[in-house]
């Protein structure tokens, strides 16, 4: 769900209707929680009961420094392409031009997907991991 929502916005350009950009946010979101509940059931369910604080706590932390450095990933992505695209260094989206604008933003939204599908690719099961002869 959330590889296809990432391509949706990629593929935007600011073309789409505010509720077809809802949908995709909806779409992201039942992804990702689709993931989150179901991961942390498993994590405090495998710890001791008197770890569980530590788990929680270590569980979280990791939580959020995966988002902070998302977005720190995307908005350097964003810049960074935005910055090709007009051909000096841009420190912000204010006055540039729209197209450039939605062509860095496509930047972010692929760079993302990518590394969504590096993701399930790294952690697809161990059935499959043999199969194409990863042992690891």
């Amino acid at each position: 769900m959330l590889i296809l929502a990432e391509i949706g916005l990629a593929l935007s350009h600011g073309q789409y209707e505010s509720w077809v950009i809802g949908g995709i946010s909806i779409l992201i979101f039942i992804g990702t929680e689709a993931f989150n509940t179901p991961s942390n059931t498993l994590i405090m369910s495998s710890v001791p009961t008197d770890l569980r604080g530590m788990a929680g706590a270590s569980n979280s932390l990791a939580r959020e420094f995966g988002m902070v450095l998302g977005t720190t990933l995307a908005t350097s992505t964003f810049y960074g392409s935005l910055s090709l695209f007009v051909g000096r260094t841009s420190l912000t989206a204010t006055g540039q031009p729209h197209h450039y604008l939605f062509f860095a933003q496509s930047v972010a939204y692929c760079v993302a997907t990518l590394l969504l599908i590096l993701g399930l690719w790294i952690i697809r099961p161990a059935k499959m991991r043999a199969a194409d002869g990863d042992q690891s």
